[in-house]
């Protein structure tokens, strides 16, 4: 394989590979062309890159001058870019590129400061510093939006190192202040880094170097801007004129490293550095690191209060109503401040003189059961000007000040990144090491513990009081054993640490402390829509629940409901498990659950018709939103037998496990249901429903390589549904038994099928279905080589779904007819077709789609001889189809692959992929797959002829009714006149296709 390239666009333009430098460009637009698409995500268009570098030009002239380009980038990074006819993609696979680099690294929520260092030192200048375009005045445009933009995200690292190495402490500080320093480089006028580097001289001693900066802010900001340095500015000086040292804070030790919540520490510290901001509360369930995060800011904020940044605890203080004294809470803000309370004046007026001309930062952790304090904050605010205020609550304070900063769980591993080498990049999974280790000083993280680990993570949603309690226990069970407990038992997560506070010893305390905290009403509410998985909308806690929007709105501002979107809420699964054990009385649960598996199957009914037709990606979205409530009112419906509710679910879920590629669980799913269910004898209807799903498993079946298992599943329906005369619903058996008769290669079959289907389908007036027929129908003419019968057909089929606004399905109906042109050797024709199929299925997200017109754009980019882009085409295609596990797909990928490494004399790559394609192919008996394989053998064949006779496989392959293809025929005919083959001995009988596979992965196998 060859060196990736190297692509440096910081400070200039550098492009090399290995030790050398790479040349060749013909112009400076080639490399400007190079450049803007190395940095673009996806591919471009020509149309976009000619307005781009060419949009002064006559059209013309802008088409040659573009092809030119091309051809040029081809021929000197023929590896890197895929260009078709309509379109240009670089490859970013083959490159290293400073520039995505470092948004990449600028895009981590959670980045290393080793991370932010790479990033820093790649910043080599500008971008494209120096590099000059001559009449491209739109690639200057882009150009210079593209250098603003980075060097914006470059002074938001600046700062953030700044930031946070000002927080790691006084022997980090000179780190701090570089950083700083080199920020006002990139922007002189920046306030903030002036007050900070003022602050910090300070403490570390340079009083003299802390005013000259206020010096050197005046003058910029009087000689550039005239305007003067903002108040706070202006007041930070005249207090290091005025005064020494600042004084010592009070912020208790922390036993362990703070781990993750970058993002959230970051929009912490530069709010709370904002004029306009002097209450923050920050708000989020019990356990979930409110106080660990606020200390961490407070640590970061020191060097911005003169008087300091006072931490003061809450939890030990009583409950505080409307109508109790606030004494307690003065005594406590008092007793931390320092501050003794004597004489006749009142407490309250005591402590707010003391503050009056303060310049300090309040941390007041616990909040939510002292609300009716809030008031005194208020007075706090209004007449001590300097005074902040941060707070930790579970509960929103509802005061006109307040800004809030939400917080969830810390980064968790997605399960199918469970065994990656960087799981332990993920906040979650590095505070569980931290604890485990605390629990078992020889502990270390494992490669075959990373999936529990994940699972734990994940179980726990990312809870750092849960994932502290879990990871104590490493050192008595393993970790697969602690996720199995998580799992099933949440008491299992409970703390014996002496001084831990008795509300974080469980989880369960946690939430018992929150429960108590709430009205009836809104207990009754939470317990309620605890019903619900994965979340739920305000219309089905409405139709579901009793809950009020008010008790709705309450329980989002006590943190124990999450609104993730403007319609979707969502409830931390381990307290969502305690609510429902709090349900009273608790008969009501059943009625609840039939409640929710109701309004979940009329939810799917209602989306039935949008999924075939207008309005399919708001249906699959929605679908998206509510499945883990699909599939529980799915199983509510199975265990009460209530076929009514299946009948009403079963068409819109089919639907969306197709479109989904979601094979595996569709089957799964149905199987159950067949298993589950009984029909009421005499029941016509229900009947009907199990026949039904037994036809759409049967097509799950076939997606799953079990066409016998497919086969059986779609007949036994069609026999059931023509006995019960109920025509209209066999047109989906017809349809797809013809899918599956087309691609196990019997074509007389597969129409005889497709035609009943599409005239039952004519007569009920269902165009959908009618769509479906006519796209199998022209799939089979192409196959045998009619093409224009097929082009008929296709194109009937796209009318019809056009009309309809079947989206998903034109993609096929595009496909086909795009290869139809493909066959004729219209490659100009076809490329139109996938490229739009191509953009349908991403809009859908669908892997088989995106493999399958990705696949067909590799056939253009290979029949013009453009192998390497075929090849990588291929690879993509591969990769999709293997994503979803789709065999027959990918069995013919594997073929496409050997195809090009045979065009490429790859004789190693080539065996490997027809041996893989031949096995799949075999594995599911898909008939036009093992012909596929073995028509791309020939090509080797012919390059390299085994041992073995080749006339009995050319032979079977020439005379099979599969082999309808012209251009597989004439190839094949005259590679049997070119090896000067003998004919086939009328007389002997013909061999089979199973022996002829054999034969040839026997010679694959030994070669």
């Amino acid at each position: 394989m060859s060196e990736l390239v190297r692509i440096n666009m910081f400070g200039g333009l550098q492009i090399s590979q290995g030790d050398q430098v790479v040349e060749g460009f013909v112009s400076r637009k080639v490399q400007a062309l190079l450049a803007f698409l190395a940095l673009s995500e996806r591919a471009i268009s020509r149309t976009v890159l000619m307005e781009l570098l060419w949009g002064d030009m006559a059209e013309s002239a802008a088409q040659a001058s573009i092809r030119k380009a091309l051809s040029n980038l081809r021929q000197v990074l023929s590896d890197s870019v895929v260009i078709t006819r309509e379109t240009v993609l670089f490859l970013h696979s083959s490159a290293e590129i400073d520039a995505v680099r470092f948004q990449q690294i600028c895009s981590i929520d959670e980045a290393s400061l080793e991370e932010l260092h790479e990033a820093v030192d790649l910043y080599a200048g500008d971008l494209l510093d120096g590099f000059l375009v001559r009449e491209a005045t739109h690639f200057d445009e882009w150009l210079t939006s593209q250098r603003e933009h980075l060097r914006q995200l470059m002074e938001n690292l600046l700062y953030t190192l700044g930031l946070r190495y000002a927080a790691a402490g006084e022997a980090n500080w000179a780190k701090s202040i570089a950083f700083m320093t080199r920020l006002l480089q990139f922007d002189p006028y920046r306030e903030e880094a002036y007050r900070h580097l003022m602050n910090i001289l300070a403490r570390s001693g340079q009083r003299t170097a802390a005013l000259s900066h206020y010096e050197l802010c005046y003058q910029r900001l009087s000689a550039d801007l005239g305007v003067n340095p903002m108040p706070e500015t202006q007041a930070l000086y005249e207090r290091l004129k005025g005064v020494g040292m600042p004084r010592q804070q009070r912020l208790p030790p922390e036993p362990t490293p703070f781990v993750g919540r970058t993002d959230e520490l970051t929009t912490l510290v530069a709010t709370l550095d904002r004029p306009d901001c002097r209450l923050l509360t920050i708000i989020g369930i019990g356990g979930i690191g409110k106080t660990r995060l606020a200390l961490q800011g407070a640590q970061a904020l020191i060097n911005q209060f003169w008087d300091g940044v006072w931490f003061v605890s809450l939890a030990a203080l009583p409950q505080i109503g409307p109508a109790d004294s606030l004494q307690p809470f003065i005594m406590a803000l008092a007793d931390s401040l320092g501050l003794v309370l004597h004489g006749s004046l009142a407490p309250q007026q005591q402590l707010l003189d003391y503050l009056r001309d303060k310049d300090l930062l309040l941390v007041l952790d616990n909040f939510e059961h002292i609300l009716p304090a809030s008031d005194l904050l208020v007075g706090m605010l209004q007449q001590a000007p300097q005074v902040k205020i941060l707070t930790t609550s579970r509960e929103r304070l509802n005061l006109y000040e307040e800004q809030v900063l939400e917080i969830g769980g810390l980064s968790v591993p997605a399960p199918d990144l469970a065994g990656a080498d960087d799981i332990e990049h993920y906040a979650a999974v590095r505070l569980f090491c931290q604890h485990a280790r605390r629990g078992q000083m020889s502990w270390q993280l494992q490669p075959d513990q990373h999936g529990a680990v994940g699972q734990i993570c994940r179980l726990l949603e990312g809870m750092p009081l849960g994932i502290e309690l879990a990871a104590m226990w490493v050192r008595m069970m393993s970790c697969a054993e602690i996720a199995a407990q998580v799992a099933v038992n949440q008491d299992f997560l409970t703390s014996t640490m002496r001084n831990t506070p008795e509300r974080h010893r469980s989880l369960r305390a946690v939430f018992q402390h929150s429960w108590q905290l709430l009205t009836a009403g809104e207990r009754a509410a939470l317990a309620q829509i605890a019903v619900f998985r994965g979340g739920f909308s305000l219309a089905a806690a409405q139709n579901v629940c009793s809950a009020t929007i008010s008790e709705l709105a309450a329980l989002v501002d006590k943190s124990l409901v999450r609104r993730t979107s403007s319609e979707h809420y969502e409830v931390h699964e381990l307290l969502r498990q305690f609510a429902l054990d709090q349900l009273v009385p608790a008969s009501l649960l059943p009625a609840l659950q039939a409640r929710h598996a109701a309004y979940y199957c009329a939810f799917l009914l209602q989306r039935t018709e949008q999924l075939r037709g207008g309005g399919q990606l708001a249906a699959l979205h929605e679908i998206d939103h509510e499945l883990q409530n699909i599939r529980l009112a799915w199983e509510w419906a199975l265990s009460n037998n209530a076929l009514d509710l299946i009948e009403q679910a079963t068409e819109a879920l089919f639907q969306f496990y197709d479109i989904r590629s979601r094979f595996q669980e569709g089957e799964t799913r149905f199987q159950q249901a067949l298993m589950r269910l009984q029909p009421v004898p005499g029941r016509r209807d229900q009947t009907i429903v199990l026949a039904r799903l037994q036809a759409r498993r049967g097509w799950f079946l076939w997606h799953l390589g079990q066409p016998a298992a497919s086969r059986t599943a779609l007949e036994t329906s069609l026999r059931q549904l023509q006995a019960l005369e109920a025509e209209s619903e066999t047109i989906f058996n017809l349809n797809y038994l013809g899918a599956v008769a087309r691609h196990q290669g019997e074509y007389a079959q597969s129409r005889h099928y497709l035609e009943q289907g599409l005239a039952i389908a004519e007569r009920s007036n269902d165009r959908w279905s009618a769509s479906v027929a006519l796209n199998i129908l022209g799939q089979v003419a192409s196959l045998q080589g009619a093409y224009d019968q097929a082009r008929s057909l296709c194109a009937q089929s796209l009318q019809i779904k056009r009309a309809i606004n079947d989206r998903w399905g034109m993609t096929f109906s595009l496909i086909y007819l795009g290869r139809v042109e493909l066959a004729l050797g219209n490659y100009a024709a076809s490329e139109p077709l996938f490229q739009e199929s191509l953009a349908l299925s991403r809009r859908f997200a669908d892997q088989r789609g995106i493999g399958f017109a990705t696949q067909n754009l590799g056939d253009s980019a290979f029949l013009s001889r453009a192998y390497p882009q075929a090849q990588t085409l291929y690879q993509a295609s591969l990769q999709s189809y293997q994503e979803i596990g789709v065999r027959p797909d990918m069995s013919l990928a594997w073929t496409k692959l050997g195809e090009v490494a045979v065009a490429l004399e790859d004789w190693p790559a080539a065996r490997s992929a027809f041996r893989s394609a031949l096995q799949i192919a075999q594995a599911i008996s898909s008939t036009p797959a093992q012909l596929a394989g073995l028509f791309g053998l020939i090509m080797l064949l012919a390059q390299r002829p085994p041992a073995t006779p080749l006339a009995p496989l050319l032979h079977v392959l020439r005379d099979h009714q599969g082999a309808g293809s012209q251009r597989q025929v004439a190839a094949l005919d005259e590679l049997i006149e070119d090896l000067n083959l003998p004919p086939t001995d009328p007389a002997a009988a013909p061999a089979s296709l199973e022996s002829i596979v054999n034969t040839a992965l026997g010679w694959l196998d030994t070669e």
